[in-house]
């Protein structure tokens, strides 16, 4: 956080990557309901999430070809793992208090 190449946007939401050729050169995202664009220097790093990051590399052609020419994208980038194999990791919180002694009580 205390890099100062490095801006981080909170309540923003990533439309698109923003290409110039086959770079990506910055992402296109909506904040305020306004649309904005932010352009790199060097790099775009992208990480947004399970299903995020890889529909921003999907939408502008970055994947399996078959798996975009059966929504009508055309390939930029052959990229076979894109989006593949996705799974949901669930995860359930709980908390709860005992009576001691009880069952698992340990020696450590």
């Amino acid at each position: 956080m205390r890099r100062p190449d490095l801006k981080v946007l909170t309540k923003a939401v990533a439309l698109r990557l923003v290409f110039e050729g086959d770079r990506a050169v910055g992402i296109e995202f909506l904040r305020s309901c306004k649309r904005k664009v932010a352009y790199a220097m060097r790099g775009v790093i992208l990480s947004a999430g399970t299903i995020k990051t890889p529909q921003l590399l999907m939408l502008p052609g970055i994947g399996n070809p078959d798996k975009l020419a059966r929504s009508g994208i055309s390939v930029r980038s052959r990229l076979d793992g894109v989006g593949a194999n996705l799974q949901d990791h669930v995860q359930a919180g709980f908390e709860y208090q005992r009576r001691p002694p009880g069952l698992f009580q340990c020696a450590l």
